[in-house]
């Protein structure tokens, strides 16, 4: 097995030398996450980085996050090279950002353009973190935007809307709450009418998903 991983680890270093995005993130994560040497980090930020410099969408967003918690401004740049790459994690955070005035101005118009613009695309697995981003966080985090409204006028109707489009997106981290937000909508009659039966229904589906 030890002369598998290192012969594995031979031809990712082989083909990160020669340039190949992809690899040099594998390699930053196989630094990260699979050795015990003292300038791991070190690695890990100069293979990540050269992935995301050479175009690399999956490398952007490990930095946007290797960076959220000590340098808010990089992290955000990162963020939006991701979004420009098409990366759906990086919508909601730079939405977030913009709605804080964190690392930028506060700016809630381009908030929802962000969200809105995240809601649009496709699932994105990312097999290191484990989990799927959707675009059903950016819908979900519209809805309250609208429900709330403290950034933007409130509109119960969009919320109602883009809680519908959160709860049918199917994302478990997120359909569940975006139903029973939906169902709490309908048991006021607030922006949709008022339907006791449509309600029990959203907070019956809800609970079956929430696992």
């Amino acid at each position: 097995d030890g002369d598998a991983e290192s012969l594995g680890f031979f031809w990712l270093q082989k083909s990160a030398d020669r340039g190949h995005p992809e690899a040099m993130c594998e390699l930053a994560n196989y630094w990260r996450h699979n050795s015990e040497a003292p300038d791991r980090d070190a690695r890990y930020i100069q293979w990540m980085t050269k992935s995301a410099e050479a175009g690399f969408g999956r490398a952007m967003m490990y930095l946007a996050e290797e960076y959220a918690e000590q340098d808010i401004s990089q992290a955000l740049t990162w963020y939006w090279k991701a979004a420009m790459a098409g990366r759906p994690a990086a919508f909601a955070p730079l939405a977030r950002a913009y709605l804080q005035g964190s690392g930028g101005p506060y700016d809630p118009g381009k908030a929802v353009e962000y969200l809105t613009q995240g809601s649009t695309l496709k699932s994105e697995w990312r097999p290191q973190a484990g989990d799927r981003y959707d675009a059903a966080e950016c819908m979900f985090e519209l809805g309250k935007l609208f429900l709330e409204g403290k950034h933007v006028a409130k509109d119960e109707a969009a919320a109602a809307k883009w809680f519908q489009k959160a709860g049918d997106a199917g994302y478990y981290m997120i359909s569940p709450r975006a139903k029973l937000q939906l169902a709490e909508l309908h048991i006021r009659g607030a922006g949709v009418p008022r339907d006791l039966n449509r309600a029990r229904q959203l907070i019956e589906t809800s609970e079956a998903l929430d696992y």
